[in-house]
């Protein structure tokens, strides 16, 4: 699965839309994967202090599920996460936990962000890491085929 390409697949995009959905008033957050058996939606509980304006996964999470995905040939290509009131994009807040020393923390990994109105999901963005920057590579707004 590759969001380069400039469309979100069906059946991830839906699944972390439905999970945004089913939580409208926190932010919801975890990772997909892929291997030979094709994509897999993981959540991740948020720790944040405040789940309704951040998300925060704690790092033995983080690790845990690196070191599943490994062990069964699968790696990690997007942490996806919501933004209940407001828009799809990357806050400044994000980028300060996602980029540190002008790196990303996760090399290689998409940013998969949702967008809620009213509980409904709006839109779903994508951004990837260019060398300097994560930039937008591709964006979907409902229905997503549900």
């Amino acid at each position: 699965m590759t969001l380069r390409g400039g469309s979100l697949p069906g059946g991830p995009a839906r699944e972390v839309c439905a999970l945004a959905e089913a939580s409208p008033d926190r932010e919801v957050c975890g990772f997909v994967l892929e291997g030979p058996a094709g994509q897999e939606v993981v959540p991740a509980p948020n720790v944040a202090q405040d789940p309704r304006r951040g998300f925060l996964i704690a790092p033995e999470v983080v690790l845990s599920v690196l070191r599943r995905a490994d062990a069964a040939g699968r790696r990690l290509v997007a942490l996806y996460h919501s933004h209940p009131r407001g828009g799809a994009r990357l806050s400044s807040r994000d980028l300060a936990e996602l980029i540190v020393d002008g790196q990303p923390t996760l090399p290689g990994v998409e940013l998969w962000v949702m967008g809620l109105e009213g509980g409904k999901v709006q839109e779903l963005r994508s951004f990837s890491w260019d060398g300097e920057a994560y930039r937008e590579m591709a964006a979907r707004l409902p229905p997503f085929a549900r």
